[in-house]
């Protein structure tokens, strides 16, 4: 999975930080409290593209599209770490190494939580599962 441009960025923040369907229109004033207000058309464009690539969800309602995330910000983010780490091929072993060296207490601690519950059973194992792991976001009521 590939990076995001700071438009598309600042689009999921807003559906990230609301956690909740929202038109476009919504979408752009929810950028205005922490990125430059963006025009509507472009917004509206940016949006599809996120749709295309399987970002984002979205329904019709009335005359108005209803846009969310189809994953959380954690769900994202693993999503593209694992792909990093899948583009590695034969340096894998050496990049996880590395990652870990560079990790802090804190993030060595968090890590060892996360392995011990996916050994425990508590969380499942494999990128296969990441829907599984975070509650994502749920299409509206009526949604598809």
């Amino acid at each position: 999975m590939t990076g995001l441009g700071p438009l598309e960025s600042a689009l999921m923040e807003a559906l990230w930080q609301t956690g909740a369907p929202m038109t476009v229109r919504q979408v752009c004033e929810a950028m205005t409290h922490h990125h430059r207000r963006r025009d509507y058309s472009t917004a509206s464009a940016a949006l599809m593209v996120l749709h295309s690539k399987g970002l984002v969800r979205r329904t019709k309602v009335n005359r108005a599209w209803l846009y969310w995330s189809r994953t959380t910000r954690a769900e994202h983010i693993a999503d593209r770490v694992h792909g990093l780490l899948a583009d590695a091929g034969s340096a894998r072993s050496g990049v996880i190494a590395l990652l870990v060296r560079q990790c802090t207490a804190l993030d060595r601690d968090d890590l060892r939580v996360a392995l011990a519950e996916v050994e425990d059973g508590a969380l499942p194992a494999g990128p296969d599962s990441a829907d599984a792991v975070g509650a994502g976001s749920a299409a509206p009521e009526g949604g598809r």
